[in-house]
């Protein structure tokens, strides 16, 4: 049988991704992450030795061994050792506890030679795990199908708050060959984790091992039951178990080291955070002229640039221009505000702040050296790019004076998937050891960081980050639409020309605004007259008078509005200048209700253009079906639906269920498509 050949040898090796059903005579590499004893629960005899298997691709399947063959394999069996196996069999993975994802098993077979490779120098991943979000296990509850892993923190050990270390009483476990661990993971609710036999004994033993109390536990495959109407977990045969309390640095959420910075206990830390860039904070400096020596702020003298640090041995200094830019970032739990610092800052753009500054006054000769460089397109252009940073939390963010957050340095990516070295960063306990091994990890950059924070401290005092917080989690699931906004209305008649703002009606949001230089929008009106913006559309600036009109095409969600006949339409005109929001035309027009018609469309219309030759574009939401038809023409059943029908639903009965975004020209002479 073919097999592709990995690029590291010259010899055919298989990956796991192309592995089949059936015989191969080729040859697999991998390091055994575990392996366990399968046993039938009826009549206590062996069935095999399962194992779990990952190759230098990252690829875990599932491997086997039948009871025949076990003597002849496991003297050289260790977990975590690299192996090479040839001639195999591919047979189907078995549908109930499952821990890997394949379709297929690597079944040993008759002919199969397993050797252990040593100082091999392809990297193979330690471990892969299969995390899983509460609504996953409650999915999952009673099925006996797959096996996930859980990751949390212990709330209650054996019914005992970890306020106190909790005794284990091994005698009371020897009986009852359990032990109940109450565990949270990452925003869900506290869950029982029963562990049994072998896993409620490594776990006592791991517990018992460390000094300090351990407070996170990783439990692989367990299954999910429903006990007393309650979702628990119960270890199997092959769960693993670890507690413990990691010294490495914490790998944390926005939200994670907002929550963090609120703790009474919390002390200066270091934490590794993944974020996507979403501008650079204009209006303030991106840089500050710092010590030569030290890096500390350089403030001006009489004659020269003095160092503000007590320490620095330069008591005059030449000055150098270093990184201080505010950046706005996000992830998938919130929205906030970094500062780069140093180092970090060349990381991103690949240019000294110094370089920068030089060659713009080099570029602009008439300023004066008093004058403040503009935020170069260096720095403009990590915008949109996402990143691994290394960030420090001090005391300034614990008082409340801000909120932004020191970038020391920016980390290499590494894959997406949970291995064991990115899993025992997740896990972090917040003790006194993860505090102090991060700043020796992560390390500080050599600016002055606690500088860069006092001074920035002001300039973020004045933004509200609820002003611009968006949730961008899943925001192509239309029931989170109301929070994400939808951008409506769209064309150049948004855009005034005089000052370069671009005006976008939102669908849920109401009239925003983004400047020139791009950002996050701010909002400008979502009311008038006492009435909320339920639906904003097209608009049209006249810029001679300094205000827009906008159409508010509905006051409650518009798919209710297309199937009740009602006609709540209205035209509004915001002055600029007043900021004042008046309702011009109310109930669409004096003709309300009626309607003539021009061109048939094969759908329900959705915005519509003039070409410059006098024809239409017009947008279709999506094709009539028979039961739309039923809905819409019908004014009692549409207002029966409103009130009985959710909106998902409503949806799938207007558009049948399918997607049918369209665009179509009509003629302005014949109406013809």
């Amino acid at each position: 049988m073919a097999s592709p050949a990995s690029s590291e040898s010259d010899e055919s090796v298989m990956f796991f991704r192309d592995v089949s059903l059936g015989p191969h005579e080729t040859r697999l590499r991998f390091r055994l992450i575990h392996f366990w004893e399968a046993q039938n629960p009826v009549k206590k005899t062996l069935i095999g030795l399962e194992m779990l298997l990952i190759d230098e691709q990252g690829t875990v399947i599932q491997g086997f061994i039948p009871p025949g063959r076990i003597k002849k394999y496991l003297p050289e069996m260790k977990r975590g050792s690299v192996y090479e196996l040839i001639n195999f069999y591919g047979s189907k993975n078995k549908p109930m506890y499952r821990v890997a994802d394949h379709i297929a098993t690597v079944s040993f077979a008759w002919n199969s030679e397993l050797s252990v490779l040593h100082d091999i120098p392809i990297p193979f991943d330690e471990d892969r795990f299969r995390m899983h979000s509460y609504e996953d296990f409650e999915a999952n509850c009673d099925l006996k199908g797959d096996l996930y892993d859980v990751l949390g923190h212990m709330k209650l050990v054996d019914g005992q708050a970890l306020t106190e270390r909790p005794t284990i009483d091994e005698a009371k476990l020897a009986t009852t060959r359990h032990i109940m661990v109450h565990v949270q993971s990452h925003e869900g609710p506290v869950m029982k984790l029963y562990l049994w036999d072998q896993a409620a004994t490594d776990f006592c033993k791991k517990f018992k091992s460390y000094e300090n109390t351990p407070t996170v536990l990783l439990v692989t495959a367990v299954n999910t039951k429903r006990l007393g109407g309650n979702l628990a977990l119960s270890s199997m045969s092959p769960t693993r178990v670890s507690a413990e309390v990691v010294t490495k640095r914490e790998t944390m959420t926005i939200s994670d080291i907002f929550s963090y910075m609120t703790l009474e206990s919390a002390k200066d830390a270091f934490f590794e955070c993944t974020a996507t860039i979403d501008d650079v904070v204009h209006g303030s400096a991106w840089y500050y002229i710092a010590c030569t020596g030290c890096h500390s702020k350089a403030t001006k003298g009489a004659n020269s640039l003095i160092c503000t640090n007590p320490r620095c041995v330069k008591d005059t200094t030449a000055g150098v221009a270093q990184y201080r830019a505010k950046i706005s970032v996000y992830d998938s739990s919130e929205q906030g505000f970094f500062v780069l610092l140093g180092d970090a800052g060349f990381q991103l753009t690949g240019r000294h702040a110094s370089e920068l500054v030089s060659s713009y006054f080099e570029a602009n000769k008439d300023k004066g050296p008093d004058h403040e460089v503009p935020v170069p397109e260096a720095l403009i252009s990590i915008v949109g790019q996402t990143h691994k940073f290394c960030v420090k939390v001090t005391d300034h963010n614990f008082s409340g004076n801000t909120r932004a957050i020191t970038v020391t340095k920016i980390l290499p990516p590494e894959t997406s998937s949970p291995t064991k070295g990115s899993v025992d960063n997740a896990i972090a306990a917040t003790s006194m050891e993860a505090v102090q091994t991060g700043s020796e990890v992560c390390g500080p950059s050599k600016s002055r960081g606690d500088s860069a924070d006092e001074e920035s401290k002001r300039t973020f005092d004045s933004v509200d980050p609820e002003k611009v917080k968006r949730a961008r989690r899943n925001c192509s699931r239309h029931e989170v639409v109301p929070t994400c906004g939808r951008p409506l209305g769209l064309s150049s008649l948004s855009f005034e020309k005089k000052t370069g703002d671009l005006y976008i009606c939102d669908g849920y949001l109401g009239v925003m605004k983004v400047g020139p230089e791009g950002g996050l929008a701010e909002l400008v009106v979502d009311q008038a007259e006492g009435r909320k913006v339920m639906f904003a559309n097209p608009m049209d600036i006249d810029e001679e008078d300094d205000v827009f009109y906008f159409n508010d095409s509905s006051d409650k969600d518009v798919f209710y509005v297309i199937v009740n006949g009602e006609r709540p339409g209205r035209v509004i005109r915001y002055n600029k200048k007043t900021k004042e929001a008046k309702v011009v035309m109310d109930n669409l027009s004096p003709k309300a209700g009626t309607h003539d018609i021009f061109a048939k469309v094969p759908g329900y219309p959705d915005n519509i253009r003039l070409t410059p030759t006098g024809d239409f574009w017009i947008g279709i939401h999506c094709k009539k079906n028979l039961l739309g038809r039923l809905v819409v023409n019908n004014q009692w059943l549409g207002k029966l639906v409103e009130k009985t029908v959710k909106l998902e639903l409503l949806i799938g009965l207007v558009n049948g269920f399918k997607l049918h975004g369209v665009a179509v020209k009509i003629s302005g002479e014949t109406g013809e498509i």
